[in-house]
């Protein structure tokens, strides 16, 4: 890390000066900042090596920390990974050993974490002053670059870069099982994750078929799970004891993406000869969670949609008992929901939700808008788990797998009145609702519009925030 002297000679008291490695000097100015509403923009100019690199800290103030420690030192001597010319001899010396390897990535990305909150303390006035602010924006140009690189803070903490107009991952870690990356499990780059995370750090998983129990913890939010594809990226755990401690995929923290990749509880799917317990392929507990693409393949108790917030786009959930069961608030927006009651006992019709609201002023509930029901057996579409359970269908294509009578009260026999079961628009050979239960509701239009816009799950932008 470079040492700052001021320069000799200048009229402007915020620059210094600075040599790096090679013993080259460059100056360092303290840039004119400009706020905008509540954004103040900060101007970070990197030209080629050997020519001048400016650096702008906030406010103009020209403060600056003590030399960095010894520890971003070797940071630099590592090479982060061989990208650095000094580091690639290192990286070429642990290659042959997987769990050096990985080691040596742990220390490196721990670093690399340090590094970027020292680099917050060496250019901010003071922490009041930052707490003050309600957001910031870092630019960043290059030359020779056509777009400008945009590092941003959000008044919550959550960093992210962006490139042109797209937001992308402050971090990025490769998961692959060949050993190509900087993990070969996916677990083991969810623990190199900081406790207290404030990064939107993005665990990208190659191809294949990984076979472990995932779970990321409440203090590790702002990560983003992106595998190749529902049918490329599988995740696969066969726990059935309970249904707690069943789930091959576990999401506590809030601020979670999961992007193209597929959880699969094996332990009766696909169908096999195991007698039929709960098993769940996934449990989501954090709140502003968002699956896109992503599949949950189980039979009974597939997807435990526990609680929070969460958005499923162009997902796919199968199973036959149950498989969409808890008391999450939550959209599944375009969504294919695979019944597979071929697989239960003859003549024994299985239950697409089970939901798990318990009071009439709780804002859960599940929305199916614009989905797919298909499959094979037959099945209801839900019945209450508990008192106050609520679910709607919108504009939801039915096949004739679905029981005319479409929902079934379960333990709540003569509470129906509490349980706001409904259909809207939808269509196929199993939407007919003239032989529905009686006590179905039919709702005004103004709640269906409500509850099937976004903003019953987002009525204060968390999706327009999220990288996706």
């Amino acid at each position: 890390m470079a040492n700052l002297t001021r320069v000799a000679g200048t009229t402007n008291p915020n620059v210094c000066q600075t040599r790096n490695p090679r013993n080259r000097s460059t100056q360092i100015p303290a840039a004119a900042t400009k706020a905008t509403g509540n954004t103040e923009v900060i101007s970070v100019t990197i030209e080629k090596a050997g020519t001048s690199n400016v650096i702008q800290n906030p406010r103009g103030t020209g403060k600056r920390g003590p030399r960095p420690p010894k520890m971003l030192r070797a940071w630099l001597l590592l090479g982060f990974g061989g990208g650095l010319p000094w580091g690639q001899h290192n990286q070429s010396l642990i290659s042959e050993n997987d769990q050096l390897r990985e080691e040596m990535t742990r220390l490196k990305l721990d670093l690399a974490w340090f590094y970027q909150h020292l680099a917050y303390q060496y250019y901010q006035p003071t922490a009041q002053a930052l707490a003050s602010q309600p957001s910031r924006e870092i630019l960043y140009s290059a030359q020779g670059q056509t777009n400008p690189v945009q590092r941003s803070e959000l008044g919550n903490g959550q960093f992210y870069r962006r490139v042109g107009d797209r937001l992308v991952s402050y971090r990025k870690i490769t998961v692959d099982r060949a050993g190509n990356g900087n993990f070969s499990a996916i677990q083991a780059a969810i623990n190199s994750v900081p406790s207290g995370n404030k990064f939107w750090v993005s665990i990208n998983v190659k191809a294949g078929t990984y076979r472990e129990k995932l779970k990321i913890p409440y203090d590790k939010p702002y990560i983003i799970l992106k595998g190749e594809g529902k049918r490329k990226t599988i995740v696969v755990w066969d726990d059935h004891d309970t249904v707690a401690q069943s789930p091959t995929f576990t999401s506590m923290a809030d601020n979670v993406v999961v992007k193209c990749m597929s959880f699969r509880n094996s332990y009766n799917n696909p169908i096999n000869s195991n007698p039929r317990q709960p098993a769940v392929a996934a449990m989501v507990a954090g709140d502003k969670t968002r699956f896109f693409r992503v599949g949950f393949f189980g039979l009974q108790d597939t997807l435990w949609d526990d609680q929070g917030r969460h958005y499923y786009k162009l997902c796919t959930i199968q199973g036959a008992v149950d498989f969409i069961f808890g008391a999450g608030q939550s959209l599944f927006e375009r969504c294919s929901i695979s019944v597979i009651g071929g697989a239960l006992e003859a003549g024994l019709p299985g239950f697409i939700t089970a939901q798990g609201r318990t009071n009439p002023n709780d804002a859960n509930g599940f929305v199916f808008k614009e989905c797919n029901v298909f499959g094979n057996g037959s099945t209801y579409l839900g019945r209450p788990w508990r008192a106050y359970s609520r679910v709607l269908f919108y504009r939801t294509n039915m096949s004739n797998i679905v029981q005319p009578k479409g929902w079934e009260p379960w333990n709540f026999v003569g509470q129906e009145n509490q349980i706001t079961f409904a259909e809207y628009g939808c269509y196929g050979d199993g939407s007919d609702t003239s032989e529905r239960v009686k006590w179905t509701k039919k709702l005004d239009v103004a709640t269906v519009e409500q509850m099937t816009s976004m903003s019953f799950i987002d009525s204060e932008g968390w999706l327009q925030t999220q990288i996706f």
